[in-house]
């Protein structure tokens, strides 16, 4: 049990305090700055449209929706987010339950004639067989800071 602790905390612990220190503090000055960046463009991301289809009328559990979203970030790049798709059953009081989330792909991005910052667009297929294949699909989309940290 001792051996457990010291091999599966204690150690991994122990490495990363010296990553965090090494180089003068380089890599929690690193954190720090991309939690800036972060939190000061996160007031202008937004998810501007979603859509799905390839379901037919009556829908069959094993089938797939195609989900596609169209995502302003800001001042945020792809590689600094992840788009996911948040699916489940909906409750009488209006709450997702059995919450299954499935990350999407980007794939493209549009000038609209109006604007001068791109809409990017993600996708995901995801098989009807999730907590919402009885329910209606919600438009509960989330984005999350991607960080390796």
């Amino acid at each position: 049990m001792v051996r457990d602790y010291a091999v599966d905390y204690y150690a991994p612990s122990a490495e990363s305090a010296r990553a965090v220190v090494a180089d003068d503090f380089a890599g929690a000055r690193e954190v720090a700055e991309f939690r800036r960046r972060i939190e000061s463009q996160w007031p202008s991301v937004a998810v501007e449209q979603v859509d799905g289809s390839g379901l037919p009328d009556t829908p069959e559990i094993g089938a797939t929706i195609s989900l596609r979203a169209k995502v302003r970030l800001g001042g945020l790049s792809v590689s600094d987010v992840q788009v996911q798709a948040v699916l489940g059953r909906v409750s009488p009081g209006e709450e997702l339950t059995d919450v299954v989330t499935f990350p999407m792909t980007h794939f493209g991005a549009r000038t609209e004639p109006r604007s001068s910052k791109p809409r990017l667009r993600f996708r995901s297929p995801v098989p009807w067989d999730t907590p919402c294949g009885c329910c209606r699909i919600t438009g509960c989309w989330s984005m999350r800071p991607n960080s390796g940290w």
